[in-house]
């Protein structure tokens, strides 16, 4: 298995496990049940995924190859802020 499939799946998997557990998250921000520390551990842990993607795209890609997402930024619709 070469280095770039490797790392791919392992990519995969920690977006699975961080997607399963950001609902949950974000559930206790909005409650105000997430302690700091467990707020700055979530962060540490977003940052090291965003660096993880940022490698993996620097080994499958070449440099000049256009970044094709797969849903546009746009699409993304936030719920508007609870009042009560």
């Amino acid at each position: 298995m070469s280095q770039s499939s490797t790392e791919t799946q392992a990519l995969v998997k920690a977006l699975a496990a961080m997607t399963a557990n950001l609902p949950i998250a974000a559930l206790e921000l909005r409650e105000g049940r997430m302690s700091r520390q467990r707020q700055q551990g979530l962060a540490a842990l977003l940052v090291e995924l965003g660096e993880f993607v940022r490698r993996h795209a620097g080994l499958s890609d070449p440099p000049d190859a256009p970044v094709r997402p797969t849903r546009h930024l746009s699409d993304h619709r936030e719920e508007p802020p609870c009042t009560t």
